[in-house]
């Protein structure tokens, strides 16, 4: 007999002990049922857990499991016994208190009976079986679900459809069948596009397909024809689906009615036409989707190339971005937009115009549409530009005219001062020696002379230098080609005593031809390198070096008096002399102002001053940089055209 049967009579055989252990390991519920009152001689691990805390072995069901009479668990088992042919039981419900606590329960099992024969006579019951309660709670779980889907879906006002990875429709729900009257079996695969009207059918699939493509989201609008013959527009949107091993397993999407707002939209179309202006209209995701005849005229655009973002290729490239920028940003914060572009005529000529837009939202802020214009201020731009042109060149004229004026007023000061002392000194000078020889008692009186004659030929000198400084002006009609290097030469040649005396030399690049007045920069360069040759240091043979170069915009915006739009030459005169304070480098270009004494060297102090007036009647600038023993450059910035 089995090994953990107790009741069972002295005359049943005796089972094989193997099969025994095979019963009490395998993984299933396994029970033995022996004799008319099909007592419980063998209850294997799993089917004992199932009655925890009950007595199995040697008690009969009714006697262990008393609560599952009358629920057909009994009856099978007799019926089994009785007639040798085997039962089987389905997610078969058994009520009891399967947790032992006095509660009843439902569970659900999977069963086989099967006849116990020895020696081909049926001695018992064999009970074979799993649980099944939580696969078939989880089973009635989802088909619950399934129905309030399915109930959802069929009340649903709008339309809920499915696809797989190919497009090919696996579910719609029963509003797509109320609007278009097309039985439920004729939607499948491609059914459901041809209930759209032919003229958006191939537009329609094409998107969708395109989106299959990339996995993106899907949108459409399209028409359909319900079951009473009506035009409807629907606006259709949908997203992927993945399968649970992460494959792609197509789209799940809506479908809504839009027939209003399309008609809201032609009626706002119908007046935008009437309008003299661009109108167009943009989808929340700000593609153009309407222009009114009036970009078609300007432009010479068809629709096909305009739609979309086709609309921006009439802008100049170097604009493009900077629109988007405020475009985008509108679109980002559902604010009205407004930016000045150009667009390209028909003819080629590009105008001026003003973009607007507003965002055309619903209750719940979303945007549903753009709607804008562009006004053409091509004229008023150009007159405003214009005007503005002309203000800066008035406000140029006149700073200019007030640096004018005030380089006047400076050199009227200039002349105040050498007529109340460098003119009057020397005539002191000769009233007073004049005076002393008219003593007959006068001591040496050609000494005297002498000084008179000193002083009149220093007055004679300041007189010319005078008539030098006030004789240059600007005269339009002096304005000519002049080749600096024949300048330069001239100069030279002038120079050539002083040059030779002091074993100077003159090194100088190549100079350019500007429009200049001749005699002006022949005084520029003649009092410049004479002042470097002045200035010399004792035993060491003066060197000036002479240089070009473009001038860079940074030192045109130094000087208000320079052009910025002008280009000008920069020509440095470099010398070895004796230099100067920093401290000085305004000063010297003051008329008369000497830094040393008239006996360590002689002039009258105008030379610079000189140069710096004829820099300025050619429009240019004069500076200096010095080191005292060690040289000076005088930058002289001229206009190059």
């Amino acid at each position: 007999m089995l090994e953990n049967r107790d009741l069972a009579s002295s005359d049943t055989p005796t089972a094989d002990p193997t099969v025994s252990n095979l019963f009490m390991q395998a993984p299933a519920m396994i029970c033995i049922l022996e004799g008319p009152e099909l007592k419980c001689t063998l209850s294997n691990p799993l089917f004992s857990k199932l009655f925890d805390g009950r007595q199995l072995i040697g008690k009969s069901p009714l006697e262990a499991v008393p609560e599952l009479e009358g629920q057909g668990f009994f009856d099978g088992l007799y019926q089994v016994y009785e007639t040798g042919v085997p039962a089987q039981f389905k997610e078969f419900p058994g009520v009891a208190d399967w947790n032992n606590d006095g509660q009843l329960t439902t569970k659900y099992f999977n069963f086989i009976y099967n006849p116990y024969t020895v020696e081909g006579k049926i001695i018992g019951v064999i009970i074979f079986g799993f649980e099944a309660t939580d696969q078939v709670l989880i089973q009635r779980k989802s088909e619950e679900n399934q129905l309030v889907l399915e109930t959802i879906a069929s009340v649903s006002p709008v339309t809920l459809w499915m696809t797989e990875e190919h497009g090919h429709n696996t579910f719609v729900n029963q509003t797509w069948i109320d609007w278009t009257g097309v039985p439920l079996e004729q939607q499948a695969g491609e059914g459901w596009a041809r209930c759209i009207v032919e003229e958006d059918r191939a537009r329609t699939y094409s998107r969708l397909l395109s989106a299959i493509s990339t996995q993106a989201l899907y949108e459409s609008d399209f028409r359909i024809r319900n079951r009473r013959g009506e035009l409807i527009w629907c606006y259709a949107t949908g997203r992927p689906w993945y399968k649970s091993d992460g494959s792609f397993g197509g789209y799940a999407g809506s479908c809504i009615d839009i027939t209003e707002r399309k008609q809201e939209e032609q009626r706002i179309k119908s007046m935008l036409e009437a309008l003299p202006i661009v109108a167009w209209t943009a989808g929340p995701d700000g593609q153009l989707n309407y222009l009114n005849s009036r970009w078609y005229e300007y432009t010479g655009q068809t629709r096909e190339e305009s739609m979309g973002r086709g609309w921006a290729n009439t802008m100049p490239p170097d604009t493009e971005e900077e629109v988007f920028k405020k475009w985008n940003y509108s679109l980002e914060h559902k604010v009205q937009y407004e930016a000045e572009s150009m667009y390209r005529r028909y003819d080629g000529m590009y105008r001026w115009h003003i973009a607007r837009a507003v965002p055309i939202k619903n209750e719940k802020d979303e945007v549903l549409y753009w709607l804008g214009t562009s006004t053409d201020i091509h004229d008023q731009k150009t007159l405003s530009q214009q005007l503005e042109q002309s203000v800066q060149e008035r406000t140029r004229e006149l700073t200019k005219a007030n640096i004018d004026l005030k380089r006047s007023n400076d050199e009227l000061e200039q002349f105040a001062y050498i007529a109340s002392h460098d003119l009057k000194e020397p005539i002191r000078k000769i009233q007073f020696f004049s005076d002393l020889l008219q003593n007959p008692d006068t001591i040496n009186p050609e000494s005297y002379l002498k000084k008179i004659h000193e002083a009149t030929g220093r007055m004679k000198a300041l007189i010319d230098d005078l008539l030098d400084y006030s004789s240059v002006r600007k005269w339009e009609n002096s304005f000519r080609k002049v080749d600096l290097n024949k300048v330069l030469a001239a100069v030279k040649e002038d120079l050539e005593l002083i040059i030779t005396e002091k074993g100077a030399s003159i090194v100088c690049e190549d100079l350019p031809t500007i429009k200049a007045i001749p005699l002006q920069m022949r005084q520029l360069f003649y009092n410049l390198i004479n002042n470097a040759l002045k200035y010399s240091k004792d035993n060491i043979p003066p060197r000036v070096t002479i240089s070009v170069s473009n001038t860079c915009s940074t030192s045109i915006g130094e000087y208000p008096y320079l052009n910025p739009k002008h280009s000008y030459y920069t020509i440095s005169i470099e010398d070895n002399g004796i230099g100067f304070d920093t401290r000085y480098t305004e000063k010297v270009f003051t008329i008369f102002k000497r830094l040393h004494s008239r006996d360590t060297y002689s002039g009258t102090g105008i030379g610079l001053a000189l140069c710096k007036k004829v820099a300025h009647n050619h429009g240019g600038e004069i500076y200096v940089s010095s080191i005292p023993d060690l040289g000076s450059t005088f930058y002289v910035i001229l206009p190059a055209d």
